[in-house]
């Protein structure tokens, strides 16, 4: 399998291979417990701890990526990498070998070397990472093509942070030394903000500044949110005179180095009262509340319909709709808009349409058209329509003209629903060009995590950029209805192995969190069964496999339908995060933790009785196994926590997922 197509499987290659030289041993229980924690027995990817002065940052060696350059509490720069992209732009694996890390309190100094290849692609660089007293950090690389290849890109990759950044002034330096003064643009770019860059610096403290300077070639930056990544990127353009893609000959030279500087009032060492990053504390917002999304899944794309035993535990989450995607152009597009419609009925939900049109749209929904009407004359189409999503195939945009063919034939078969289009994949292709608010009832788009790396840690960074797609939305699509999907692991739903892993769950929670509070109408997540679903598939003998963890983090959310969502704070969202439903007989919380180690999440916003139920190790194959014990685990209101006294610190596993029912109402009600 090429690396273009199957990148998740390369890396976790990767740090196998690495994890095997240093004579890394695991016994069977630690391979379950990392199947269980995140879709594959491979420990987490190690991380050096280093500090340069006042900076600290995190080095994973297996993956070569400096990560998290934080300024006591202030993330500085998300993360410095070197990237090598084939042809198609896919991401070739690649092999750390020869660290040597050596490391003083304040200092430290790093050399590697790393081995890119495929068929195609041989290339080789030795990386050497500097971290001084001052808080200067040094990243470079010295690089060399093995064989001749087409690349997209070969080089570095530079991520600033959102939180930090967005909105905020920094200053451009140009190859030539000239300035310019700008701004990290507030809402997603549409287009590079900046370009033919030398350096950028921003202030990251009051009277400190941050410079980070590029050598070897030009640099430009790019907003990432736009494939809901939660960073702006600066990355390496092509030798001078080329254009991407191009060509390294063999024995080729690539040079670039990284330079990370403060300026101003630096302070000498570390600042006191650094944050420890195994204690988060969430905070609930007392004033802003409104009504949660409604919540689909998407239909399985075999098109068959579910058992009896899949329906009953479909049931049990109080979904609002099913998604089913019907291609016009294909043969089976009406069996499958059938069973859909069974399924959907059998459940109690509505159905999101979303079809897919050709050149032969006119034909293609006056069949629908004349085919629906037929259903619903029958009685085999009573599921009530939710929304009809029009999409023109191998076509980023669908024009105005299809959506009022769409609009045509829904009249026809007698279908009074919202009409609306957007794209199938990421926000990128809405931003740069926008459908007019006024032919559309609703827009739409998906949203993945892993468009540009695929490791757990990205992942989770990229939750809040969901949330950022539907702040800039608004900016020009005014009050239109949002529909967010599909919103899964990969691109395309495609498998994972962690959508079966408590890292699935948690990550689900998050987007919720982040879309919710970003205010989306709807959102439709994984597929029913499968496995890009949220439980396994029916086998050969009958009944289906066990749910998911991820199940039981929809069905929480099912069952506070109907109350009122509070905005949630947490002091350091990519290590835990949580959402605040309250209701007039309780107000429930649920919490996640992202991280691969133990934690304790702090609550000071509620206090007195409370029921916790948590899902971790210790009860997962419970809550995940045959009916009986994951229905009795289900039932279980929880553990009684009597805590008037004050306000609650929690306890979590590596990904566990918890739900804190109060027995009272939110405290400024």
């Amino acid at each position: 399998m090429s690396p273009t197509k199957s990148p998740l499987i390369y890396i976790l290659l990767t740090v196998t291979a690495a994890c095997s030289q240093e004579g890394t041993t695991m016994t069977p229980a630690d391979a379950a417990k990392h199947i269980l924690y995140h879709g594959v027995d491979v420990p987490p990817v190690r991380r050096i701890h280093l500090r340069a002065g006042p900076l600290s940052m995190i080095f994973e060696p297996e993956l070569g990526y400096l990560r998290y350059i934080r300024l006591h509490r202030t993330e500085v720069l998300r993360g410095i990498y070197a990237a090598v992209r084939d042809r198609t732009w896919g991401t070739v694996p690649s092999k750390v070998s020869n660290l040597h890390v050596q490391q003083t309190d304040n200092t430290f100094r790093v050399r590697f070397d790393v081995t890119s290849g495929d068929d195609e692609i041989d290339f080789q660089w030795r990386g050497t990472i500097t971290g001084g007293e001052d808080g200067t950090v040094t990243f470079a690389m010295d690089g060399e093509a093995r064989s001749t290849f087409v690349t997209q890109r070969t080089g570095f990759c530079v991520l600033h942070p959102i939180a930090e950044c967005a909105g905020r002034p920094c200053t451009i330096e140009g190859p030539d030394g000239t300035t310019e003064e700008s701004v990290f643009p507030y809402h997603i770019a549409p287009r590079q903000p900046f370009t033919n860059i030398r350096a950028i610096r921003h202030e990251v403290a009051p009277s400190i500044m941050a410079q980070v300077r590029f050598d070897g070639v030009p640099f430009e930056t790019e907003d990432q949110r736009n494939w809901t990544d939660t960073s702006y990127k600066t990355y390496c353009l092509p030798p001078a005179a080329r254009r991407s893609p191009y060509k390294l000959a063999k024995g080729d030279k690539v040079r670039q180095t990284v330079t990370l500087c403060l300026q101003g009032a630096v302070p000498p060492t570390a600042p006191a009262g650094e944050a420890d990053p195994s204690q988060v504390t969430l905070r609930i917002d007392a004033e802003e509340f409104h009504p949660p999304p409604k919540i689909g899944l998407c239909y399985p794309l075999s098109g068959v319909r579910h058992s009896d035993a899949q329906i009953a535990r479909l049931k049990g989450l109080n979904l609002a709709h099913l998604r089913v995607d019907v291609d016009l152009q294909k043969a089976d597009w009406s069996a499958t808009l059938q069973n859909a419609a069974a399924d959907a009925e059998a459940l109690g939900v509505a159905l999101e349409l979303a079809l897919t049109v050709s050149d032969a749209a006119e034909a293609e929904l006056d069949a629908f058209a004349e085919n629906t009407e037929r259903l619903k004359k029958s009685g085999r189409l009573k599921a009530n329509v939710a929304r009809v999503l029009v999409f023109f195939k191998d076509k980023a945009r669908t024009d105005r003209r299809y959506i009022e063919l769409a609009r045509k034939a829904m009249d026809e078969a007698g279908l009074d629903t919202a009409i609306g289009t957007g794209v199938k994949n990421s926000f990128c292709e809405l931003n740069r060009r926008h459908p007019e608010p006024d032919w559309i009832d609703v827009v739409c788009w998906a949203a993945s995590p892993q468009h540009h790396a695929f490791d757990d840690e990205t992942i989770i960074e990229n939750l809040a950029a969901q949330g950022w797609t539907v702040e800039s939305a608004r900016q020009f699509m005014a009050q239109t209805p949002i529909a967010v999907g599909p919103v899964t692991l990969r691109p395309g739903g495609a498998h994972d192995p962690r959508q079966a892993s408590l890292l699935g769950a948690a990550w689900t929670l998050g987007s919720i969190k982040y879309l919710a509070q970003a205010g989306a109408d709807s959102v439709t997540y994984h597929r029913t069964t499968g496995p890009g679903g949220v439980m396994g598939p029916r086998d050969a003998s009958g009944p289906p496999t066990a749910v998911y963890p991820v199940y039981h983090v929809l069905a929480d959310i099912g069952e506070l339908v109907g109350g009122q969502l509070r905005k949630t704070h947490s002091s350091d969202p990519l290590v835990a995060d949580g959402i605040c439903i309250t209701r007039p007989e309780a107000t429930d919380v649920l919490l996640a933790n992202f991280t691969p180690r133990s934690i304790s999440v702090h609550l000071p916003d509620l206090t007195g009785p409370a029921l916790l139920r948590i899902l971790d190790e210790t009860n997962a194959s419970a809550a995940m196994g045959e009916p009986g014990k994951w229905r009795k685990w289900r039932k279980h209101p929880g553990e009684q926590l009597d805590r008037s006294d004050g306000p609650i610190t929690l306890e979590l596993r590596p990904f566990a997922v918890a739900r804190i029912r109060y027995l009272r109402r939110f405290m400024s009600d």
